[in-house]
């Protein structure tokens, strides 16, 4: 019973957070992670408070890779795995897997051998400007982009999944309802940003 003084649930933990619990009294402390694995709090050097994990390969299942997973999805989550030095957000386990270094180079060679890699854009949080309504001005964001010299708005719009349909949190008659400009491959993929999921679309300026 010793071994176990001190370890919390996930739940516990964003309870903890959330009421101010000073870091020096969390870090270090055992977190049980979706009643599957055990983590340690660790502070990142953003200041931010993450679970340190070993996971297992989702393909080969025999290595295991160190992530550090943050909050912000929804109360007990961490599913967020950042970077331990810089904070950036690296993926999001709701909707993808981990995989070891060996696999990951492994799937894309195989994937660069069939299809030219694509072109990469990241756009830092700072960038997105608030265009929602007041009573919540996340719901949509704007950011600027070029492609090919050509000036685009990147346009983001907070989605949920209402009766098995991804709906916009802000609607209008152009995105009142994504899916149904998805049909029949279903919803739109969705990119999480500043802990919210977003469907993005980018068009030329006018």
């Amino acid at each position: 019973m010793r071994e176990r003084i001190g370890q919390l649930d996930s739940f516990e933990l964003d309870d903890m957070i959330d009421a101010g619990t000073p870091t020096i009294e969390l870090v270090g402390r055992r977190v049980l992670w979706h009643g599957q694995y055990t983590g340690t709090v660790v502070e990142l050097r953003s200041g931010r408070l993450a679970v340190r994990l070993r996971l297992p390969c989702a393909k080969c299942r025999t290595r295991r890779r160190t992530v550090y997973v943050t909050s912000g999805c929804h109360r007990g989550a961490f599913c967020y795995v950042s970077d331990p030095k810089t904070g950036a957000h690296l993926a999001d386990l709701r909707n993808q897997v981990v995989c070891c270094t060996t696999c990951a180079e492994s799937e894309t060679t195989e994937r660069e051998s069939i299809a030219p890699s694509t072109p990469r854009v990241e756009i830092p949080d700072r960038m997105w400007t608030e265009t929602g309504p007041d009573e919540d001005p996340a719901a949509r964001l704007l950011a600027r982009i070029a492609i090919l010299g050509t000036d685009m708005h990147l346009e983001a719009v907070a989605v949920r999944i209402v009766d098995h349909i991804q709906r916009a949190l802000d609607s209008d008659d152009s995105s009142g309802n994504l899916a149904a400009f998805a049909e029949p491959d279903g919803p739109f993929q969705t990119t999480s940003i500043r802990g919210r999921d977003y469907v993005l679309a980018a068009y030329p300026y006018c």
